[in-house]
């Protein structure tokens, strides 16, 4: 009779994990963007004070929801390329590397969130990177053609503990995130 109550009470006990509805992921992931998304919310201005030429912008992924479980998120094909972004949890937001273009802003379409509670339950999640130089010179940072050694005593970087990711552009523009840097050839 004991053995019956126990399991029941651990049933019971155990019953809000099942029916419990999945994270809403805002506040932690991206507090800038208002809760309330309507067709003024994007494009959402980032601005960005660096003294490089390349940034990574944080975007959601599949798992992402805003507000509601009624949620859906769609990837920007062009954009989500599994050797060109860095998901360091699977699917709930990736990482993804944007190069800095010569005039103007610069245009990140992450993908579509689509709401089902709005009336138009279609919003394409765009960022309008702003550049601001962090030296105030206007120039960009001189590229060169590719490095070999990474230097150990960067001051924003703690390469110790060895979890640190390296990325590469390709000839044509796009981003490449290179997984074994120290064994590529003609370095």
């Amino acid at each position: 009779m004991f053995l019956k109550l126990y399991w029941l009470g651990a049933a019971v006990a155990l019953m809000p994990l099942l029916i419990q509805p999945n994270e809403v992921h805002r506040m932690e992931l991206f507090p800038y963007v208002p809760e309330d998304i309507n067709n003024t919310t994007f494009p959402f201005d980032l601005n960005v004070t660096t003294n490089s030429d390349m940034v990574l912008v944080k975007c959601p992924d599949t798992d992402y929801r805003h507000k509601n479980n009624n949620e859906m998120f769609g990837r920007n094909s062009k954009i989500f390329n599994p050797k060109g972004i860095f998901s360091p949890n699977a699917s709930l937001f990736a990482w993804v590397p944007l190069l800095k273009t010569e005039s103007g802003p610069t245009k990140l379409t992450c993908g579509e969130i689509v709401l089902k509670d709005n009336a138009n339950p279609y919003h394409e999640w765009t960022f309008n990177v702003m550049w601001k130089n962090g030296t105030g010179d206007g120039k960009f940072i001189k590229r060169v053609r590719s490095i070999k050694d990474i230097p150990p005593d960067h001051e924003n970087c703690d390469f110790l503990d060895g979890n640190y990711k390296v990325f590469g552009s390709k000839k044509k523009g796009d981003f490449l995130l290179v997984e074994k840097f120290q064994n590529i050839p003609n370095l």
